[in-house]
């Protein structure tokens, strides 16, 4: 009728039917809810009514005839006609026309009336292409004004969401039902040609294709991501029932017969492999994907391969073949973070533990969470959600300045900063507090509904369970100060920063069971921090002939420029660090460092900054493996430097200032700024000034 074809119900679960079986047989459709309006007088008695409209654009209408054909005789009439008037139509072999854009193209204008952009006016296109809807998003947007409702404006940021966006659209040349002996199917994939498409997504009504490794921004911000990937199924979780369509599946019901983790061994190999793949091909340029970061599992449970399940899955990778696929990837772009649990102090098999961000580690067990083990199966919704209130960063040469050469003033002083922090964090939980109870936090404090039974789960985030952060700044340069000596040029030096850490870790203990909250020692990642209190003690009268004796970096150049900008090229050493530019060998730096880990149990990590040259995958393993075997390393990553050249695209290792490929200088630098990998130009002048004193190792240091 009226040129279109459509089904009508009352039912909606028929008409998300109608819509899958479409689906299945290749026919675009899209389901209409009708309103009284709509519907006018007497046209249904039903207060709701569905309708399902096929897409009338040529290929689908061929389609549709194919399959169906209509017992009315004058139906059957009217689909002829149609099919007559859509035969030699332009355009029907297009592959980005974007199905069912009339509907929302007609509300938009509704609104804003209609936008005349001569031929490209919808008007004349049922279904328009992405080029013809980006022009039209120009017209809209012009006519956008104060008036304009909310709903209609954010439905032309979704379009232009999908415009800009990596979102592709494809043509299903045919679909076809296969035999499985699986009882349950968990995914699949396309093959154009033979060729395996991993990041295909298909969804109830619509089939898309997407690039899920792009990178989002929000308000210039690029969204800090982590995945944290293991080769396997961890002990820990094996016999745990898994949740899925929002039921634990332990067997208690028929709907839901017992299904544990351990089942999906081959599902998570695969997609660490998958993931390894996408990551090692590089984004659209062959650059590194900054985010989300690969965080890799190093774990007592994966050190030995399960060779019954390799024996039984020959075509699945090992254990070792997808650590190997890792160290390749950092050989070639330095992009995976290892989580070293194999120390007896990570509790590996005990609890779950994670790092993220620049480096934060959080941790739970049953000895630290009552609910540990219904967190594990998610009982009644409850859930891990690990993450910190707050982070201080405390000034530790400072500290060192105003001890003036006395132990336990040192140590004393460090206290009286960590008391200083701890004021500042029942400030922040007080107001944080304040606007819980106001309602201003919805979607921390939400409480999601039990879709089986409709009853309220647990809060979203923990928010009792969130721990408060104390980071230190400057260890090197506080006991270079305090005895003359850094920690790589005296024992006494190295053990005086141990003291004063294990003073601090001890301290941060006390303080948690007085003041009733977590409080846990990290290393600050300090991307500005390590440059900002120098250039404030070098500014500060009385600090300032103290400083000039330790910063490091460029300081004749800082005094020069000092009354001119505070962006500056000297700096602290990052937390518990050995300066980067310390002429000791990795051997060495790895030995003075790895000590700190089990007491900077807040977070901490180890850089090792590599050469120009690419380094053997393999021995880059077998170095990896020796430092998570024999010493306390709780997390560590490998670093490359690499140059990208605007112009051709050509990825070099090293900092170039041009293109080795095609000569040009219009090149962006990448390295690892603290805790993930960053365009160098985006840095100040402190980690620009670090980032020129690094030492870089090659293989031959790996021994």
């Amino acid at each position: 009728r009226g040129g279109r074809i459509a089904a009508y119900t009352v039912s909606e679960l028929l008409a998300s039917d109608l819509l899958y079986l479409f689906l299945r047989l290749g026919i675009t459709a899209k389901c209409e809810f009708i309103s009284g309006e709509e519907r006018g007088k007497g046209a249904f008695k039903a207060s709701e009514i569905y309708r399902v409209c096929v897409s009338t654009a040529a290929p689908v209408l061929r389609r549709f005839a194919e399959i169906v054909t209509p017992v009315h005789q004058e139906k059957a009439k009217r689909l002829q006609e149609m099919l007559k008037a859509c035969n030699g139509s332009a355009g029907t072999d297009r592959k980005d026309i974007l199905p069912n854009s009339r509907s929302i193209l007609s509300e938009i204008e509704n609104s804003l009336g209609a936008v005349n952009l001569g031929s490209t006016t919808p008007k004349y296109h049922k279904n328009v292409t992405k080029e013809t809807l980006s022009e039209l998003l120009k017209g809209y947007r012009a006519k956008i004004d104060k008036n304009t409702p909310d709903e209609v404006v954010q439905k032309i940021k979704n379009l232009e969401n999908f415009v800009y966006g990596s979102a592709r659209l494809d043509r299903i040349v045919s679909m076809k039902e296969v035999e499985y002996t699986e009882p349950y199917v968990y995914d699949f994939v396309v093959r154009p040609e033979g060729r395996e498409v991993e990041n295909f997504v298909g969804g109830f009504g619509g089939i898309y294709l997407h690039n899920t490794q792009m990178m989002v921004a929000r308000g210039g911000q690029l969204v800090f991501s982590s995945v944290q990937l293991a080769p396997g199924v961890p002990k820990l979780w094996k016999d745990k029932p898994i949740v899925y369509k929002g039921k634990i599946w332990n067997g208690d019901s028929d709907q839901a017969p017992l299904r544990t983790y351990g089942e999906f061994e081959q599902e998570v190999r695969l997609s660490f492999k998958a993931l390894m793949n996408v990551m090692l091909e590089g984004d659209y340029w062959g650059k590194p994907f900054n985010f989300p970061k690969p965080e890799i599992s190093i774990e007592p449970d994966f050190m030995e391969e399960d060779k019954e399940f390799n024996k039984e899955n020959p075509n699945l990778p090992t254990y070792a073949d997808l650590y190997d696929l890792t160290f390749e990837l950092s050989a070639k772009f330095g992009a995976p973070y290892f989580d070293n649990q194999i120390p007896e102090y990570r509790g590996a098999g005990e609890g779950i533990s994670c790092y993220q961000c620049c480096a934060y580690n959080f941790s739970s067990n049953s000895d630290t969470d009552s609910d540990f083990d219904d967190k594990l199966i998610f009982a009644d919704g409850k859930h891990f959600s690990m993450g910190a209130w707050q982070v201080i960063s405390i000034n530790c040469p400072r500290a060192a300045y105003r001890a003036n050469h006395d132990d336990q003033a040192l140590f004393d002083e460090l206290k009286h900063l960590m008391d200083i922090a701890v004021k500042l964090f029942k400030i922040k939980r007080a107001w944080m507090q304040q606007i819980i109870e106001r309602g201003r936090m919805p979607f921390a404090t939400q409480r999601p509904k039990d879709p089986i039974t409709g009853e309220y789960g647990c809060q979203a985030v923990d928010i009792e369970g969130l721990v408060y952060e104390v980071g230190v700044v400057g260890i090197n340069e506080m006991v270079q100060y305090h005895i003359g000596h850094q920690m790589h040029e005296s024992k006494d030096a190295w053990k005086l920063a141990i003291r004063a850490m294990t003073e601090m870790e001890i301290y941060s203990k006390q303080l948690s069971e007085e003041h009733g909250m977590t409080i846990a020692l990290a290393r600050t990642p300090a991307e500005t921090t390590t440059g900002r209190f120098a250039v404030s003690d070098i500014l500060h009268r009385e600090y300032s002939l103290c400083a000039k004796e330790v910063v490091k970096g460029d300081i004749d150049s800082a005094l020069a420029h000092i009354h001119e900008t505070r962006d500056l090229p000297i700096y602290y050493t990052n937390g518990t660090h050995v300066p980067p530019g310390a002429d000791v060998s990795l051997t060495e730096r790895i030995q003075l460092e790895h000590v700190f880990f089990p007491i900077v149990d807040g977070g901490n990590i180890m850089h090792i900054f590599l050469g120009e040259s690419m380094p053997n995958p393999q021995g880059l393993r077998d170095f990896a493996m020796h430092i998570a075997k024999n010493t306390q390393t709780g997390y560590f990553a490998f670093t490359r430097d690499m140059t990208i050249c605007v112009d051709c695209n050509h990825l070099d290792s090293g900092l170039k200032d041009e293109c080795s490929n095609c000569g040009s200088a219009n090149v962006e630098q990448l390295s690892r700024v603290t805790g993930y990998l960053q365009a160098v130009s985006g840095w100040n002048a402190a980690k620009r000034q670090e980032l020129e004193d690094r030492k870089r190792y090659g293989g031959t240091d790996m021994v």
